[in-house]
Parts: structure tokens; sequence; C-alpha cells
């Protein structure tokens, strides 16, 4: 046997699919973990009978099964040549090689714990805070990969004295799972994200892991919400804080989005608040139905992006006519993919477009009144947030991210809108630019 062989290992309907494709370059001979099976009348022999076999020149291994990471470790154990294999994906019909399959090997030393505390943090995107420092913090300590752990306030201790404020059970696990998670997906550095069952857990977890934030989360609680405060004196001393990005299957069906429907035009992005619970904080729809009449479809083009709750519902008879886009709304990375993409995101102050500040290039218009007789907005708040009224965020990432201190009337929206078209202009001129 010295002509060299290709290994068919495994006996399956996929062998029989790649011995009839491109890739079967004949002189095949069949293994499976055991042997004794047939292809056709050729007997396949056993991997212990292939690791014994002399002269035997092997010029590839193609596994057509789905146990690839069990079959190739057999074949690491017995020697034979793992770095020659391919996976058959019949689904595909493609070979695709062994570097490609492999998966990297992580060093646990490089794995900063990042431990979301909900004993004094709620189930909302006040995690873009955390996420941020926690990325932050990875890069600081010089460390490649994030674990995020989602620490309950629930325990097995019948005095601990562990609450869901604001939500009802079903609701605080829905914001757990959409928006929780869904955050920490926007760190490229994330490696996994473990929701532990009660809090008794964590000491299993993170052991004697020197890598942990916050690092007081260790002795029992984080002490502290992860504040917009807290970034301040990173953004005061010139660190970017741009720090979420969108996984590229978000970024794909953003790019159909706009090939399909977009095409071409200026992409507008309007983000409506459709609480029930302090509507005063809402959108003012007829101001925004009287801003999108008048613009220039020609050149723009508007997408609704409906809150979360309420994307299933009538569109406000104001906004009724315009295009939304519900994936964005479903689903918060396909949501942070779009806002990228905009030419302009507009909206008001509230969760989702506070995230726009920590993505690299997006413009944004964002209305953000204060109301002294709603704690919620009020100037006290803002200060303590580390927020100057009158001033746009300092954690924003550029200057084409605006923040307005008034309330979302038709000629505050117009004017505004202008002065920021005037000033993308003016900056793409200065680079040379005239595209969207």
């Amino acid at each position: 046997m010295s002509k060299e062989i290709t290994i068919v290992y495994g006996v399956t309907s996929s062998a029989y699919k790649f011995i009839g494709s491109v890739f079967n370059t004949g002189n095949n001979l069949f293994v499976t973990t055991d042997g004794g099976e047939f292809f056709e009348n050729e007997r396949a022999l056993s991997l212990k009978e292939l690791a014994d076999a002399k002269d035997l020149h092997i010029a590839r291994i193609v596994i057509c099964s789905e146990a690839v990471t069990a079959i190739l470790s057999s074949l690491y154990e017995a020697n034979l040549p793992v770095e020659k294999s391919f996976f058959y994906n019949h689904s595909i019909n493609k070979l695709v090689p062994y570097n490609e399959l492999k998966t990297p090997t992580i060093n646990e030393h490089s794995v900063l714990y990042a431990v979301y505390d909900l004993s004094c943090n709620l189930p909302c995107f006040d995690i873009t805070n955390f996420v941020i420092l926690s990325e932050f913090e990875r890069r600081q300590r010089g460390l490649e990969h994030i674990c995020f752990v989602i620490l309950p306030n629930q325990s097995c201790s019948e005095s601990y004295m562990g609450v869901r404020q604001f939500h009802a059970v079903d609701d605080y696990q829905w914001r757990i799972d959409h928006i929780i998670k869904s955050m920490m997906r926007c760190i490229p550095s994330c490696i996994s994200i473990v929701e532990l069952p009660f809090r008794e857990k964590l000491s299993t977890l993170i052991g004697t892991h020197t890598h942990v934030y916050p690092e007081e989360v260790v002795s029992g609680s984080a002490k502290q919400k992860s504040s917009t405060l807290l970034l301040k004196p990173l953004a005061d001393a010139g660190h970017s804080l741009s720090f979420l990005q969108p996984p590229k299957n978000a970024v794909a069906l953003v790019k159909n989005f706009l090939d399909q429907r977009v095409q071409g035009k200026k992409l507008i992005t309007v983000t409506l608040r459709e609480y029930q619970e302090q509507a005063v904080r809402n959108n003012d729809l007829n101001s925004w139905g009287q801003f999108l009449s008048e613009l220039d479809t020609r050149e723009y083009y508007p997408v609704i992006i409906r809150d979360s709750y309420y994307l299933t519902s009538a569109m406000p008879e104001q906004l009724k006519q315009y295009s939304t886009f519900t994936a964005a709304s479903s689903d918060f990375l396909v949501r942070l993919a779009l806002y990228q993409a905009a030419y302009i995101n507009m909206g008001i102050s509230t969760g989702p477009t506070y995230t726009i500040s920590f993505l690299q290039g997006a413009k944004s218009l964002i209305f953000h009144p204060i109301n002294e007789d709603n704690p919620a907005s009020s100037s006290m708040t803002a200060e303590r947030c580390g927020l100057t009224v009158g001033q746009d965020y300092f954690f924003n990432d550029n200057a084409l991210q605006k923040t307005i201190w008034q309330r979302d009337t038709h000629e505050n929206i117009t004017s505004q809108f202008n002065q920021l078209v005037a000033l993308i202009a003016q900056q793409d001129n200065a680079r040379g630019n005239y595209g969207n």
C-alpha cells in the first residue's frame, strides 16, 4: 500500500454523498471507530487497525460524521496525522480543513470574570455602563477574554432579602435574556456568558481566580451599581470608550435590509419610547410625524424603531406611513448594527439610544429634556451621573453625536437636524468624502 490514500472516516449517508462528489479522488480506505461495517462490499477498518497498519501513506482523512471532536481526539491519541483531516460538510458540499475547524485553545489565566450583580443593578440598559467598564478593565489588565457572569438576586438562604423591584418575574427574566445578554454579546472579547442559579454558586465558578471584576464581588456583593459616573474619569483621561460592536450576522442582516429597502438613500432611524409608565418621557409623536412628513424622501429613508414591548402593536397614527424594521426592535444586536449603519440616529434619551454613544463612528441626535418634577429626568439626576446640562454627553464617541437638552418639538427637531446635516457635510468636505 505505497500509494497515497484517502481515509474516509464513517460509514454514513454523508460518506455516500462524499463518494459521489467532486472531492472523491479514489483510492479510499474506509474506517470506523470499531470497524467491521461495510461500505458496499468493502469492510471498514477499526481505528486500531488503521493505527497498526504498516507502510500506509495517508494523503488526507475525510470525516463523514458529526462526531468530529471525538474522532479527531481519537486520531490524535492514535498518533495519526490530524493536520491532514477534513470534515465533509454535506449540507453545503464542502471539505473543511482541520485548521478551519479547530477552536482556539483558551488560556484560563487570560480571562476576566466580569460579574453583573443583580442585587445592586437592574435588568435594564444600565448594563451598558457595566460592559464598557468591564472591557476597559480587561484591556488595562492585558487579558484576552471576558467571561460575563450574571449573579442573581436570589439565594439558598432564607435570610437573604432578594427582591425584583420594578419588574414581574417573567418580565425580569425576559429582560435578562434580551437586554443583559445581548449587551454582553456586543463586546467582541466576550467568550462566554454564565447565568448562575443562585448567589452561592459564584465561589464555585471563580474559585481562586485572580482576574475578577469588580473585585469586591468576591466577598459577596458588588456594593454599588455601574453608574455613568464611573466612566467620567476614564473619558476625562482621554480614553476611548467605544467598545460596542454588533456581531457579523447582525451586520449582514442590516446590509440586506439596506440593499433591498434603503437602496443608497441616507438612512434616518427614529427610536420610539412607548412606555405606559412615565409616558411624559415618550416621543412627541405629532412633532416627529410632522418632521418626517417634511423630510425629502428622495434623499433620506426614515425607519421607525418601535419599542420592543410594542413592536406588534398598531403603529401610531402619526407614523403609520413610514417603514419599520421589526428585527431591530426584537433583537438588540440587529438594532445596534442598524444604528451603526445609519446616516443619523434620532430619538429621545432612553436605554437603547444610550448605547449609540459607545458605537465608533455612529451619528446621533438625542433629545434629553429636563423635567424637575420627574426624578428620572431631573437636573439633579443628570448631574449625579456626571452629565452637564447643555453639553453633549461626555462619553460620546464623536462630535457628530449630539445631545439636545430640550423637548422634541417640531421646531427643535427640524432645527437640530439641519444643523447636524450641515456639520456632517462640513466634515465630509474637509476629508474629501462625499458619500453617505
